[in-house]
């Protein structure tokens, strides 16, 4: 057998960014807890609203309108109550892609937070998929960049971030 990747590892791509934001771990989780707000903080989320009863633990849903994107919807997986959450989009990916998955997570830094945010996503088309799962990387690290550069402005300012354009320069800067 020869090392290496299956094909289906080769259509798959993990990306992880993180920032440390000027607030206490309590803080962030509680806007990160509200899943429904994501429109509050994530630039290219242009609207945002829960589908479900609940607004966060295991089970709860959202739909959000993604300025690229269009309509998705989103489902909790996985909830560390003070500390992550995991999410698949559940309808709405565009073609080839056939999952996605955010995990977003929150540890003290002393008197500060760290958020970080992995991103693992599958292409579909067999082999053919790898091309695409390449070709998405640089498009899903500028989103990820700009999604914890919101969510730092949003937690450090109070102010709702609405598009990338009212993302301050040093909270772009501040994202690994």
């Amino acid at each position: 057998m020869v090392h290496g990747l299956n094909e289906e590892e080769k259509q798959m791509a993990k990306l992880v960014r993180q920032v440390a934001i000027n607030a206490s771990k309590e803080k962030v989780w509680e806007v990160l807890a509200d899943f429904s707000g994501v429109a509050n903080w994530a630039p290219t989320i242009l609207e945002s609203r829960s589908t479900t009863e609940v607004n966060g633990g295991v089970g709860a849903e959202r739909t959000c309108k993604h300025e690229k994107m269009g309509n998705i919807e989103e489902r909790i997986v996985a909830w560390e109550d003070g500390r992550s959450l995991s999410y698949d989009v559940i309808k709405g990916l565009p073609f080839p892609m056939k999952s996605l998955n955010n995990t977003w997570t929150v540890n003290a830094a002393g008197d500060n937070a760290i958020v970080s945010v992995e991103m693992e996503f599958r292409m579909g088309l067999g082999p053919l998929g790898v091309l695409p799962a390449l070709m998405a990387r640089l498009p899903m690290r500028k989103e990820m960049q700009v999604s914890l550069a919101g969510l730092k402005q949003y937690v450090e300012t109070a102010e709702v971030v609405s598009t990338t354009k009212s993302l301050a320069p040093t909270s772009l800067a501040a994202v690994d």
